[in-house]
């Protein structure tokens, strides 16, 4: 019986390690999946964020550009200024594709939601477009001849009126969804992670009325029979020493006979 109840100890005690064990792991992983979501979620925010910041960057540089070749007209300071202003159109293209596309060296991949998707390709709106077009218009107007390069420039003029309006106010709104998927995904891993902490604690308060409870129990039942046995005992030294006793009275008072006969009645 001792045997049987120990091995069905033994395994109830691997059962809860082992549990234990994976929701230690998986507690671990959403912990993990909790950092790397705002590490991803925090580079991918900061990178729609400068796209805002390079459109007026870009602004300022194509009218800076615009102004200088009007009042100048040298070709060696126009140069600077447009290397400049392509400088900024390539970096601003190189964050769009990896917000749309992926780009290793940003450090994320973009993992885009249905309602982020249909803001950049449509139908919401049309920023891939937007942005393709913006970039287009500041390439073009850089390699313009200087004598095209005035204030009343098309691709100047389009420029102007993208950053200050709709595509200012459209890597906004991006920025704005990217912060609030990420929030929300956070919070979804946060709570997984107090949900596997109250299995962790529910699996102790089972093991200790699974496990620990007949152990306590088994332990009890071994100090009693412990008690039981070294009563038996006792009594048993107890009874020797009466008959000892009795037999060397008998012994110095009464004959041989009467003595084993009274040894033996007891």
């Amino acid at each position: 019986m001792h045997e049987r109840l120990i091995k069905g100890l033994t395994i109830r005690y691997a059962a809860m390690l082992g549990v234990l064990a994976a929701l230690m792991v998986g507690g671990y992983l959403l912990m993990d999946g909790v950092i790397a979501s705002d590490t991803r979620a925090g580079a991918q925010i900061n990178t729609a964020g400068r796209q805002r910041m390079l459109s007026q960057r870009i602004q300022i540089l194509a009218h800076d550009f615009a102004h200088y070749v009007g009042e100048h007209g040298d070709r060696e300071g126009a140069a600077a200024l447009r290397q400049d202003l392509l400088a900024a159109a390539d970096q601003m293209e190189r964050s769009h594709r990896a917000l749309t596309v992926g780009d290793p060296a940003f450090g994320f991949v973009p993992e885009l939601s249905r309602e982020i998707r249909s803001f950049y390709r449509g139908p919401t709106a049309q920023l891939d477009a937007d942005v393709r077009a913006f970039v287009g218009h500041v390439r073009s107007l850089a390699w313009a001849p200087l004598s095209a390069v005035n204030d009343d420039n098309p691709h100047l003029l389009h420029i102007m009126a993208s950053a200050s309006g709709p595509l200012l106010e459209r890597l906004d709104q991006v920025v704005a969804l990217l912060q609030k998927e990420s929030e929300s995904g956070t919070e979804k891993l946060r709570v997984a992670h107090v949900w596997v902490l109250v299995a962790t604690l529910g699996v102790l308060a089972l093991s200790a009325i699974a496990l620990f409870d007949p152990m306590i129990n088994q332990i009890r039942q071994a100090f009693r029979d412990r008690e039981r046995a070294d009563e038996r005992i006792l009594r048993s030294l107890t009874e020797q020493e009466i008959i000892a006793g009795l037999l060397r009275v008998s012994v110095e008072t009464l004959p041989v006979e009467e003595t084993l006969r009274r040894a033996l009645a007891l």
